[in-house]
């Protein structure tokens, strides 16, 4: 009965993972449906989870001070800012690979729009992992946009790295 059990087990777990493999995207293919939004830089489509490329925005739980040396929550703010602009809308995502956590990375467009640009260009995000959008960002720092407009913000690279 115990090595039935095992064998049973075994199984399901080959299943699930061949199931979860059979998802994967190729390069270059491209998901669409409406977006959900999971953080500033993570959106849900299909049932696939997309890491915006290029970017990478506040933790949610990551601060940031006004001038005026109040605080806020700055990945919620930016979570809120995703939310607005593509939450529930048809998206279009252009594979680009996968990331360690397994989901899919991916230039998103809503309406036509690089929506990586967007954050970017509107201080709601920094270029990273590729020099892609790094002429947007010089441009929102120089016109203190978002995250540039605050007296005090952290890289989210940075912000994860002090919280280990």
């Amino acid at each position: 009965m115990e090595i039935f059990l095992i064998l049973i087990f075994i199984g399901i777990c080959f299943l699930v993972a061949k199931l979860t493999t059979s998802r994967r995207q190729p390069t270059g293919s491209t998901i669409a449906g409406k977006a959900w939004v999971t953080d500033g830089d993570g959106i849900k489509v299909n049932g696939h989870e997309i890491r915006i490329s290029g970017i990478d925005a506040p933790e949610f739980d990551q601060p940031a001070i006004f001038y005026s040396g109040k605080s806020i929550n700055h990945g919620r703010l930016v979570k809120s800012v995703l939310i607005r602009k593509v939450g529930g809308k048809p998206v279009t995502v252009k594979v680009k690979g996968y990331d360690k956590y397994g989901r899919v990375l991916g230039e998103v467009f809503c309406n036509g729009e690089d929506i990586g640009a967007w954050l970017v260009s509107n201080g709601n995000a920094i270029a990273a992992y590729s020099d892609k959008y790094k002429h947007l960002q010089r441009n929102a720092a120089r016109n203190r946009r978002g995250m540039w407009g605050f007296k005090k913000f952290h890289d989210p690279r940075s912000w994860r790295k002090m919280q280990n």
